[in-house]
Parts: C-alpha cells; sequence; structure tokens
C-alpha cells in the first residue's frame, strides 16, 4: 500500500515567499526526488496564508527515510528554517488495496 502524507503549516515571514519557494524547489529537486519509493510531492497555498505539502511514497518505510533524509540535508535546514514549527501539522494515510 502507498502512503500519501500531509504536512500542512504556517510561514514564519508570509512576506518572504520567494524565498520559500526557492527552498522549496532545493528540498524536492536536491532531496526528495532522489529517495527511493517516492511517487510524488505537490506544494501548495491558500489565499490565507496556509501552506500544504502532499507527498506520496510507495511505502511507510519509504516515507520514514524520506523524512530523515529531509531533516539531515542542509536544503532540509533551510526550508524548516522558513515555517513556524507551531503550526505543523503532518498525517499520514494509507491508500486501499488493489
Amino acid at each position: 500500500m502507498s502512503v500519501i502524507e500531509i504536512t500542512t503549516f504556517r510561514l514564519v515571514d508570509p512576506s518572504a515567499l520567494d524565498t520559500f519557494r526557492a527552498a522549496d524547489h532545493r528540498v524536492q529537486v536536491e532531496v526528495v526526488h532522489l529517495q527511493r519509493g517516492i511517487v510524488r510531492r505537490t506544494t501548495a497555498h491558500d489565499v490565507d496564508g496556509g501552506w500544504l505539502v502532499v507527498t506520496i511514497w510507495a511505502a511507510a518505510d519509504d516515507a520514514d527515510r524520506g523524512r530523515g533524509a529531509i531533516l539531515a540535508h542542509p536544503a532540509g535546514d533551510e526550508f524548516l528554517a522558513l515555517i513556524d514549527p507551531a503550526s505543523v501539522s503532518t498525517q499520514r494515510f494509507e491508500t486501499l488495496p488493489g
């Protein structure tokens, strides 16, 4: 079964959109898309300053390794420094078989 991981958050500085977009791109290209089991990752925002990252992994172990890779990479540090940690919420869902 695949795993869909949904993370919502707000930026520390909502006006730092260009900086955040660049950091998100680095995480996507330099870290996430190099991980085994990545299917897709998409980042989106709403009109009120909320952000969402949806990542689909082939399996839960892949998601765990992917999270560790982000935390261990300088691009991950840059990305996470722009996010208000008190606003972060992450949920994981398993897809239905078949």
